[in-house]
């Protein structure tokens, strides 16, 4: 029995040996066998995609193989970064093979990768197949990381896999963008079309707005045990994914992608009003300060999307046209107004400033409809109360608020839809102007704070300039309304005129409008004291003018004799705002109004002229010959004929410009208007150069008059020297100063300056009196000694700013160094002269001993990095050793 039992034994073992061998060999032959997983979790580098599509110019064709791309990845626009799918045990299980397909691709894995990409997709909770993917490509593209740098690979997961999500919705909104600049007549380009219209049909608008909702809800409790950093991260990034969402919802409303009906508006304005309200936690943990700044600009785009569905520009039309609402094709219905406006209503208990424009916003949909032919008895509006929904939202001031968001970094830094939103807030507020009385609204300053947004609004964008300027464009006709009545208080009221006017010159059409619109004025208004037992005692009676009425301000300007004039309003028992009937041109009385405040402190008017006249230039060069010669103008000739100007009077806009400039520097307190100054005289370089280097050395800007520097004067004495070489470096006006000094030294040397100074170098060669003027120059003079300080004592801290600083580009970081190495070269060749030529014992020589002695005690102790090349020059040709300069 015993020897049966044994047999027994070693024949069971001897089973389930090759049982455990047939296992293995089926587990290896398994593994052999590549695993097929579903191929919607294959996905391709987004930011490569994204490099590709952003390098096709706007208005050209697209490639096939482009084409061919966008079709594959049909499902990831639609989806966006829904498609990335969280940890599941089948892609863990999946990596254990040794090779997976999905359909058409497959992927061969690597061990060393797969213990990777099981790390990462724990801690970012990402689908394990999806993660390996991720982990290939950053180990593709980066040959100097190993499997071994644990922390560094982290790192790197982490923010490419942030990039290829926010690459991913760059994309769709490319496509979008795209699709606006296509031309029925390319077939390529209508793919992209064809693609945007196919997203809007397969549900892009819904699955956006779920997505969205995802995001700013995302703060999940697998989250709360990773460390402080990798939260911040996650939150701003996050933050950034809801603007790029945003971004492509506005563009599919505001380009007519796809109609927002109520049910949807619905959906918008609860999203809206729950990320006010906090319900959504994600705000909570936005602490860093550009985190608070983004999610502000998420509520700002989503205010900027209900305003737009509103379709207020179409009302303005209709309102225009007296369309009915019944054959305007209104995308709301009576019913979806007042369930609409329900939601509206339970905004007002929030008090956030957010809700303000949006209450205003409502309150002007319901005033234009209102007012439309077959509206103005209907039940439902009637019930409605606008009027109370104005005066709850100036409650919470939305203007400022409108201004803050358009004075905002967020915004103006914007890759995003910029110009679209800025039309939206431009039909807004003139739905605003058309809808309500500015006299009869609670808010002070109303009219200060829209022209403040209106000058924001259209500053730079050079369509909305040209529409405004339209006289058939309807949506503008309110805010022209305001510029008229600013108009007709010129020049009572300049400041405000002037600066809108600014804002307005944005293209050469633009510019020539203002400037046309200024030079054929038909009236002045002025303060006038009524005349004692005159029966002219009531507004908008006709006065007239028994004398020369002389200008205040303006000397050498009269209203002439027998001019009519219209009380405007009484600002006293008997002083009177008049408005002159009387033709002149609003430039030339600019450029009187700011020669004559050049004379005294009325810097606050003054600058808003300068910058009118910079913009005018700026925009249409042909301009600046006309205000060159605006003192031969007919103009001129027939205002002095008629007794509006004294026959003595005559205007020298360089000379004016350029003793203006003077009179600044020499103040030393308004170094925004000197840029400007100095701008404006390097735009007129341009057209008239040798007429501008005139006025600028009789005037002497740059204090250069005397070119005899051994009679005691310096390079850089001058005054606006002392303040460019000054030690502003945080001070923001000095950047506009050191600009515009720049420009107008760039504006020479394109003339044929940089030729002469050549030649002049190529003279101090040869000339023995040329070469000793400059060597003497920069010997003895102390204001190249303190420049060459200026750029060799730079402190650490404002290195150390300018890298960090968002605005710094390399190149900016680069020429800092460039002058500093240039400076050291100075130093090294004066050196290397006396060596060849001087005995120590002259004058210069000692002079230039004590001059190099200052500088290397200040700086050689601490002479690394910026200086180091150009100083171990020096060291290297044994002009000076550590402890002193040798002989």
């Amino acid at each position: 029995m015993a020897g049966a039992s044994g047999n027994g034994t070693n024949a069971t073992t001897t089973a389930t040996a090759g049982a455990t061998l047939k296992a293995s060999a089926g587990d290896a032959a398994q593994s052999v066998i590549p695993k097929r997983m579903n191929d919607s979790l294959w996905w391709e580098s987004f930011v490569e995609l994204l490099e590709q599509l952003e390098s096709t110019p706007p208005y050209s064709d697209i490639s096939d193989n482009m084409i061919d791309k966008l079709r594959r990845n049909h499902a990831w626009f639609l989806d966006t970064v829904s498609c990335f799918k969280p940890p599941n045990e089948a892609s863990r299980l999946a990596l254990e093979s040794h090779e997976i397909c999905f359909g058409s691709h497959s992927l061969v894995i690597k061990p060393e990768l797969k213990e990777v990409a099981f790390r990462a997709s724990k801690y970012l909770c990402l689908d394990e197949v999806q993660m390996y993917i991720l982990v290939s490509m950053i180990f593709e593209h980066n040959n100097s990381i190993a499997v071994s740098d644990g922390q560094k690979i982290q790192n790197l997961i982490l923010l490419q896999y942030f990039i290829e999500r926010q690459c991913l919705l760059k994309c769709v909104r490319w496509i979008f963008v795209k699709a606006i600049y296509v031309s029925s007549k390319t077939h390529k380009n209508n793919e992209i079309k064809r693609e945007a219209l196919q997203l809007i049909h397969d549900g892009l608008e819904a699955r956006m707005l779920s997505t969205i909702k995802d995001l700013v809800s995302s703060v999940s409790s697998e989250k709360t045990f990773l460390d402080a950093e990798f939260i911040a991260l996650w939150v701003d990034e996050t933050i950034i994914e809801d603007n790029l969402i945003l971004d492509v919802l506005f563009l599919a409303y505001y380009e007519n992608f796809c109609v927002c009906n109520a049910v949807q508006w619905i959906n918008l304005c609860s999203l809206f009003k729950n990320v006010l309200s906090g319900t959504y936690s994600i705000e909570n943990i936005a602490v860093s300060g550009e985190a608070q700044a983004l999610f502000a600009h998420v509520k700002a785009q989503l205010l900027f999307i209900l305003i737009e569905t509103l379709d207020l520009e179409n009302l303005l039309h209709m309102v225009n046209e007296e369309v009915p609402f019944s054959d305007g094709g209104a995308m709301f219905s009576m019913l979806d107004i007042q369930e609409i406006n329900s939601l509206v209503s339970s905004l007002s208990i929030l008090g956030m400033v957010e809700c303000g424009p949006l209450l205003l916003a409502w309150a002007v949909f319901i005033c234009l409809i209102s007012s439309l032919p077959d509206m103005k008895n209907n039940l439902i509006l009637m019930e409605i109360d606008h009027v109370d929904y104005v005066h709850q939202a100036f409650e919470v001031r939305p203007f400022n608020y409108l201004l803050e968001v358009l004075r905002s970094s967020c915004l103006r830094d914007s890759d995003g839809p910029i110009s679209g939103q800025l039309s939206i807030l431009r039909t807004f507020v003139s739905a605003f102007i058309a809808s309500y009385d500015f006299s009869h609204q609670p808010e002070k300053d109303l009219l200060s704070l829209i022209l403040e947004m209106l000058c924001e609004i259209y500053h730079g964008e050079e369509s909305l300039s040209i529409q405004f300027w339209d006289r058939d464009s309807f949506v503008d006709g309110p805010i022209r309304s305001l510029l008229y009545m600013l108009e007709s208080e010129y020049p009572y009221r300049t400041v405000e005129f002037v600066c809108f006017l600014s804002a307005l010159c944005n293209g050469s059409w633009s510019a020539q409008c203002v400037y046309s619109f200024l030079d054929k004025m038909h009236g002045m208004t002025l303060l006038f004291e009524v005349p004692s037992g005159s029966c002219c005692t009531g507004v908008y009676e006709i006065v007239k003018a028994h004398y020369r009425i002389p200008v205040p301000g303006l000397d050498g300007v009269f209203i002439p004799l027998g001019a009519r004039g219209q009380i405007l309003k009484f600002v006293d028992d008997n002083i009177a705002l008049v408005r002159w009937e009387c033709a002149h041109s609003g430039v030339y009385v600019l450029l009187l109004r700011m020669a004559q405040l050049s004379h005294s402190s009325g810097q606050d008017d003054m600058f808003p002229i300068l910058n009118l006249l910079y913009c005018l230039i700026s925009s249409n060069l042909a301009l600046c010959f006309k205000l060159l010669h605006l003192d031969e103008s007919m103009y001129a000739h027939a205002a002095q004929n008629s007794g509006f100007l004294e026959m003595n009077v005559c205007i020298d806009v360089l000379r004016v410009i350029s003793l203006l400039a003077v009179r600044l520097i020499e103040d030393g307190r308004h170094v925004n208007a000197v840029g400007m100054c100095i701008s404006l005289l390097a735009k007129m370089v341009e057209c008239a150069p040798s007429l501008v280097i005139k006025s600028v050395l009789s005037s002497n800007i740059f204090g250069t008059a005397n070119p005899k520097f051994s009679s005691g004067g310096l390079l850089f004495s001058g005054a606006l020297f002392q303040i460019l070489l000054a030690d502003l470096w945080e001070e923001k006006e000095c950047f506009v100063l050191t600009t515009s000094v720049l420009d107008y030294a760039i504006q020479h040397l394109e003339k044929g300056v940089l030729d002469v100074m050549k030649s002049c170098i190529r003279g101090v060669r040869i000339s023995h009196m040329a070469g000793s003027l400059v060597w003497d120059i920069l010997i003895f003079d102390s204001s190249v000694h303190n420049a060459l300080f200026q750029l060799l004592l730079v402190a650490n801290q404002v290195l150390e700013k300018t890298y960090g600083y968002h605005l710094s580009q390399i190149k900016e970081i680069d020429g800092l160094q460039a002058a500093a190495c240039s400076s050291m070269d100075i130093i090294c060749s004066l050196l290397t002269d006396m060596s060849k030529h001087g005995d120590g014992n002259t004058g210069c020589d000692r002079a230039s001993l004590a001059f190099i002695g200052t500088i290397m005690s200040n700086i050689l102790d601490d002479c690394q990095g910026l200086q180091s090349r150009s100083l171990g020059k020096m060291i290297a040709k044994g002009t000076i050793s550590r402890h002193g300069i040798s002989k």
